[in-house]
């Protein structure tokens, strides 16, 4: 099972973070978010893009 925990700003979801049960991190980016207009990333090393962003990235 995996819980996932949203990001927000404002009153819109930026991202979401999925913890599976090994503690493997994922984090995506909401779609509604980047279709935003002004929407930013929240971190330099996770520009905006569709893909997830896997766990190793996260931890940085």
């Amino acid at each position: 099972m995996t819980a996932s925990v949203p990001i927000w700003f404002d009153d819109l979801a930026v991202e979401q973070v999925d913890v599976a049960d090994d503690g493997y991190l994922s984090l995506r980016y909401a779609e509604r978010w980047l279709q935003t207009t002004g929407a930013f990333s929240l971190s330099v090393t996770m520009p905006l893009r569709a893909e997830p962003y896997p766990s190793d990235v996260i931890s940085l």
